[in-house]
Order: C-alpha cells, then structure tokens, then sequence
C-alpha cells in the first residue's frame, strides 16, 4: 500500500520523462485557480529518491500547485521496480481525457517498449479496445506535418485519415496543412480524397471535369483548396494541370515571392 503524506512542494521534482508533449495554458491556469480556491484535492503519486521526490502521475497538478502557489502538497508514496514505475505513471496518463491522440500513442509505445506488452494487453490495462489501440500506434508511422498537428491538439484523427490514402508526399503534406488551418472535417477531407481520384479518372479516360460532375452521386459540394492560392473551391471549378516536376518548384517560388511581396504591402500600408 502507498504511504500517504503531506511534504514540501520544494522536495518533488517533474518527471525524468514526462509523457505529455504540452502543457494546455488556458486549462492550467484554470486549475491553477481552482487549487488557490480550494486546495490540492487528488494527490501526487510520486517516487522516492535522493533528492525527495519524483513525480510519476500529477505533472500538470505539480505545475498548477506551483503557480498557485502552494507550500505543501499531500502525496501517495510508492515503492517499486522500474516495471512498477512504468506502470504507474502509463496507467494515469492513458486514462487522461486531456492528452492528444499522439501522447496517447506515445504512451501506449511505451507501454509495450516498457513492460513488453501485446496489444491486448494495452487495451486490456487502459480498458480499451484492441482496434483503438492498434490505431493509436499507427499514428506514430504517419507523416511528421500529420504528428505535429495532432501532437498539438490542432485536428481530429478522423479529419487526417483520409489524407492518409495520397501517396503523393508534396500534395498530401499541402492538403495537411489545409485541412489544420481550415479547420477541415472527416467529411471534407474524405471529399478532397473523392475529387482527387476521380479527377485522375477523368484523366484517363478522358473526360471532362463538368462532364463527370453531372454524373451526380449524391447532393454534396465536393470542396478542394486551389493549388496556387489554396482557397477552397468547389471541385467543379477547378482544373486538372499536368507539370513537371521542375515547373511545379519554380510555382512554389513564385507564390513564396507573392506572399512576401503582400506582407511587405500590409506592413507599409
């Protein structure tokens, strides 16, 4: 059983390798408040060691108690091997309802790195399913512009999936970005991947892009961002451009050159 105390915030450390990527600063000082207003309610789960303590499950709560601030903090000593450690500090994590989807990855990865467990071993300890564990450790295979957006919290799994499918690098990493910064749904995106492939059908079999549109499926405005300006437009509107390699570069250098250009306008505006 661990042994409860109430010791000097001066005497805990942070973890040696905390599992979240970033601290949500609206929601720490939110609890920062609420510490001031009526303490630390669920205690630290910490570690002993040479210098005191260390701090295996609570790091945002040891950040809040030290904004607060606080003197003193009631903790849950534990003694253990590693394996145990590990089992700690990923069993509150995994549970957090305010982790991205790629902490949570990271957690499980460590997980199974740690203490050599299969997957279902993970859905079993974090009481989830097999299926959900499986896709969170897929997310750390994709590419690094989808990992920073979701490690920032910045878009849905769901949103990014269907751009999972482009084997294109270049346009995939394009609509990526477009799809975080128009705050994109599942539903768009799985569109954008709709267009795409029917705009290389046209492609081959040679008709017309209107041609094909009237064919109608269903009463939906299928939406792609245009490649120069990026502003989305309905997929009917725009144009399959066929360019090399070469010319689609000195394109990228010529919109670099115009963004300048404009912010150059606005600041002496």
């Amino acid at each position: 059983m661990p042994e409860f105390l109430v010791v000097p915030i001066s005497s805990l450390s942070a973890p040696e390798a905390p599992l979240r990527m970033a601290m949500d600063r609206p929601g720490l000082e939110e609890l920062t408040l609420s510490i001031r207003q009526v303490g630390l309610l669920q205690p630290l789960v910490v570690m002993k060691r040479e210098h005191g303590y260390e701090v295996k499950a609570g790091h945002r709560r040891l950040l809040a108690c030290r904004m607060a601030p606080l003197e003193r903090v009631p903790i849950y000593v534990f003694t253990g091997d590693a394996e145990f450690e590990a089992a700690v500090m990923l069993a509150e994590n995994i549970q957090r309802r305010d982790l991205s989807p790629i902490e949570e990855a990271q957690s499980l990865r460590t997980m199974r790195e740690t203490l050599g467990l299969s997957v279902a071993d993970c859905a079993q300890r974090c009481a989830k399913s097999d299926a959900w564990v499986r896709g969170r450790l897929d997310l750390l295979s994709w590419p690094l512009a989808a990992v920073e957006a979701l490690g920032r919290d910045a878009i849905s799994v769901s949103a990014l999936a269907p751009l999972m499918e482009i084997t294109e690098e270049a346009e995939r990493d394009r609509l990526i970005r477009c799809a975080v910064e128009g705050g994109a749904t599942a539903a768009v995106t799985r569109s954008w991947v709709a267009s795409m492939r029917g705009e290389i059908a046209e492609g081959m079999e040679g008709h017309g892009a209107r041609a094909q549109a009237s064919m109608r499926i269903a009463d939906v405005v299928v939406s792609m961002p245009c490649y120069v300006c990026e502003e989305v437009q309905p997929a009917i509107d725009l144009r399959i451009v066929r360019v090399c390699d070469r010319c689609v570069a000195d394109l990228e250098r010529i919109r670099e050159s115009d963004a300048r250009e404009r912010a150059a306008e606005s600041a002496h505006a």
